[in-house]
């Protein structure tokens, strides 16, 4: 058996706490992702809608769970759980295209996915930044993630023979995707939506357009200040600063922290605290003068932890207003309060 990716609905749309079991192949959908597995079935079992929470239970009594061979309960390690069914008819239409979706291999694409989704948005206004950008122009491909307060990037190395233009993968989808193959796209019969299909997810296109992200990036000769640190020191401290402080609101305010770069150490003054200013250092080296500025502790910790492991460089321009170049593909945005 296989747990559902998706939060349990409301109650608005019941069928999607069900799992669809056909031909071996149990699938679930939250209508605009399509997530399929291939379950191994004893018997022959007509079409049947499975509940997603009754099945999320029994794996957690015994992960290598079974379905019975009336297809009605549920055999984990010593017990026997009984399972909410629907009809088959109920569950959502699976996607039909109006042609084959034609593969293209994207060698990286997996990766290069996992590696600039922490960046996206989650439940933004600006709906095109709730996903992944796969930017597709004369067979390179980049994929990119941006929230408003930071943005990541990564160019993958082998061309493709998908067609120029933006897809924006849903960070549902995003988070789901494991192969670097991809179909597509493809456009629904019923409504027109593009579709893709990256091994046994099918999922739809965000619509819209995702903002020109190449004048976030700043050139390396427009941050001229460059301050290099170590990669899991850093993270070791954030951690420790965290953990020793509390929380700056019960509504989860941004801890800001002002920090200094300096020619060897840079220094952390959290500045959410009313009534003391401790602080923290961090080894480093740099020729460049000293500069202070004010950021997210949080994203920045994230941006440091998605660059690879031995020393980090940070590029500042020299106002301290302008945005932290993190690395050779993360940008940062100060706090400018």
């Amino acid at each position: 058996m296989k747990k559902s990716p998706f939060k349990l609905t409301k109650p608005l749309y019941p069928i999607l706490n069900y799992g669809l079991l056909s031909d071996g192949i149990l699938t679930y959908t939250n209508l605009d992702v399509y997530a399929c597995y291939n379950v191994v079935v004893s018997s022959d079992i007509d079409p049947v809608c499975l509940s997603a929470a009754d099945i999320s239970r029994a794996l957690r009594v015994d992960k290598f769970a079974q379905l019975s061979a009336c297809g009605s309960k549920i055999e984990a390690t010593g017990i026997e759980l009984p399972i909410a069914t629907l009809p088959a008819s109920d569950f959502p239409r699976y996607p039909v295209f109006d042609a084959p979706l034609t593969e293209h291999w994207i060698e990286g694409f997996a990766a290069g996915v996992k590696k600039v989704l922490y960046a996206a948005a989650n439940n933004d206004c600006r709906h095109y930044l709730n996903g992944v950008c796969m930017e597709v122009n004369n067979g390179v491909s980049t994929l990119i993630a941006a929230d408003g307060c930071r943005l990541e990037y990564v160019q993958l190395s082998k061309t493709t023979s998908l067609a120029n233009g933006q897809y924006i993968i849903p960070t549902c989808a995003a988070h789901l995707i494991d192969c670097d193959t991809v179909a597509g796209p493809g456009k629904r019969i019923d409504d027109n939506s593009l579709w893709l299909r990256c091994g046994n997810i099918t999922f739809k296109l965000i619509e819209g357009r995702f903002p020109d992200w190449r004048r976030v990036v700043p050139l390396p000769e427009q941050r001229p200040l460059h301050y290099t640190i170590d990669r899991d020191i850093a993270l070791r401290t954030i951690k420790q600063i965290i953990a020793a402080l509390p929380a700056p609101s019960k509504r989860k305010a941004p801890r800001t922290v002002e920090i200094v770069f300096g020619d060897k150490r840079v220094q952390l003054l959290a500045i959410w605290l009313e009534d003391a200013r401790p602080q923290w250092s961090i080894p480093c080296k740099s020729t460049s003068p000293e500069l202070t500025m004010k950021v997210d502790l949080t994203l920045l910790a994230e941006a440091i932890k998605n660059r690879p492991a031995g020393s980090v460089t940070i590029r500042c321009a020299a106002d301290g207003n302008s945005s932290l170049l993190i690395g050779a593909s993360c940008v940062l945005m100060p706090i400018r309060r």
